[in-house]
């Protein structure tokens, strides 16, 4: 209850007059992925739809690397079939919350028309797909999923940008996060087939890609030039990653209080402000700092000084 208040207020005091047109969830609804913490999490999103008369169309969700649970080899055995065990709790969750099964993938797809009447496609995809508990730390999408998702959407390849702004989330990280990864940890923080995300996504013609996972709120670029191929020469992506904004304050990195972000795109670009909080500044929220992008031909750029 008390997490709701301080959103709900912190929202309400910078929007009075536009509830947010969708709100977006990267994954770790729960620690254990256990129903209850699942039934806890779907309580928490039915007030934050309430509070604003939203639809459940206005949520795009992805699970997290803790909320799929993955047997051992030594609990299941070799070739066990446990995708619909590990996967269950999550699907029941998504289905009593969103309305609907989830896909086979678990992705999902939505667009909007904001009242900034910027067009926004949002391709949600599924990050937590290697098969064995102690690798549920690393995340891997797959080319397939990928393609299929952008396909789904009619997003096409090698296009040249138009008015709708482009939108890929997923769980964990495409982009350096920690400044040195540990060897044999149990997880790592880069998708293990981060670099054919990152290209086939330019390929699409992604203008952002949204991520959560190791609780550290972050704004990047990516642009990558070459010969031959489908990438828009020049082209740069927005990559943000999310902060928590529950998670127990001694998993939060140091320096870091728990934090969510609010996206505001209009036709010139696009403003991610991190709303934190923390024990040093009391319970509300406040504005620990923000990214101005600017909307060209080639992507959005952060915006020059002077």
């Amino acid at each position: 209850g008390g997490l709701f208040n301080v959103i709900k207020e912190d929202i309400d005091a910078h929007f009075p007059d536009r509830p947010p047109t969708a709100i977006i969830v990267s994954g770790d609804l729960t620690w254990h992925g256990s129903a209850d913490e699942f039934e806890h999490a779907r309580t928490f999103l039915s007030r934050l739809k309430s509070a604003w008369g939203l639809d459940w169309s206005q949520f795009v969700i992805v699970p997290g690397n803790h909320d799929i649970t993955w047997l051992t080899d030594e609990e299941g055995g070799a070739g066990r079939p446990a995708v619909a065990e590990a996967e269950g709790a999550y699907r029941r969750f998504f289905a009593q919350a969103l309305r609907f099964n989830a896909p086979e993938e678990l992705s999902l797809g939505r667009r909007y028309l904001l009242d900034t009447f910027v067009p926004v496609d949002v391709v949600a995809v599924n990050s937590c797909r290697l098969e064995r508990e102690e690798y549920r730390g690393y995340g891997y999408v797959g080319l397939e999923q990928l393609r299929q998702a952008f396909d789904a959407m009619g997003w096409g390849k090698g296009s040249e940008p138009g008015p709708k702004v482009r939108v890929l989330v997923l769980h964990h990280h495409i982009v350096p996060v920690v400044p040195r990864e540990k060897l044999g940890a149990p997880s790592y923080s880069l998708t293990l087939d981060a670099g054919e995300l990152l290209y086939t996504a330019l390929e699409y013609g992604v203008d952002l890609i949204v991520h959560g996972h190791q609780h550290k709120p972050f704004v990047a670029g990516f642009s990558r030039y070459v010969e031959t191929g489908d990438i828009v020469r020049g082209r740069t992506m927005v990559i943000h990653g999310a902060g928590s904004v529950g998670v127990a304050t001694p998993h939060l990195p140091a320096g870091v209080g728990n934090a969510y972000s609010i996206l505001r795109f209009d036709h010139n670009g696009l403003n991610i402000s991190i709303r934190e909080r923390s024990a040093e500044h009391g319970s509300a929220f406040r504005e620990a700092w923000t990214a101005t992008l600017t909307r060209t031909p080639h992507g959005f750029r952060a915006e020059s000084e002077g």
